[in-house]
């Protein structure tokens, strides 16, 4: 594109941005998180919590004063799948699709999915309730490839297209 002549913007922490980035290393946040706390800025205007669910989980918050204040990045679904099969000789990689969640498995590939669901579960609820107890959150957004899933497991409202979203507020301010 470049070289066609068409301006190119890399989205960073340091674009001209709707947020405030309050990150120790900001050149090393990734543009997906800072254009998912964008969007999820856009939309409330308030304190939010803002979960990408894609190959890792993003869990990241935005204050009230539109400030990005860091969040946390856990294995995603599908990687935690893959990670308990490549890493041991005998459990096998089990069919994620349409499986409801299960706190107690009844063989092993029920057993495997009632791990990688309820930890999934259990952690995203943590880190919600803290930024609802401590940080006064009342807005929690998910978005990403296992959006629907982690959305049917918390009361995180599912906005596809997130990434895309911010990248659409950043790109109108920069014009």
């Amino acid at each position: 594109l470049v070289a066609q002549g068409i301006a190119v913007h890399q989205l960073s922490a340091h674009s001209n941005l709707p947020i405030t980035i309050d990150y120790a290393t900001p050149d090393t946040l990734g543009p997906d998180r800072i254009a998912a706390a964008c969007a999820a800025w856009a939309l409330c205007g308030k304190a939010c919590v803002v979960i990408d669910a894609g190959t890792c989980i993003t869990i990241d918050y935005v204050d009230d004063s539109g400030t990005f204040s860091g969040g946390a990045i856990l294995p995603g679904i599908c990687m935690r799948n893959k990670a308990m099969h490549n890493f041991t000789s005998r459990l096998p990689l089990i069919k994620i699709d349409n499986r409801n969640l299960v706190y107690t498995g009844k063989s092993t590939d029920d057993s495997l999915w009632a791990g990688i669901a309820t930890a999934t579960k259990f952690e995203i609820e943590g880190f919600v309730s803290y930024y609802r107890q401590h940080k006064g959150v009342g807005h929690v957004y998910v978005s990403g490839g296992d959006a629907d899933l982690v959305a049917s497991w918390t009361d995180a409202e599912c906005v596809q297209d997130m990434v895309l979203k911010g990248l659409l507020q950043v790109s109108n301010r920069e014009s």
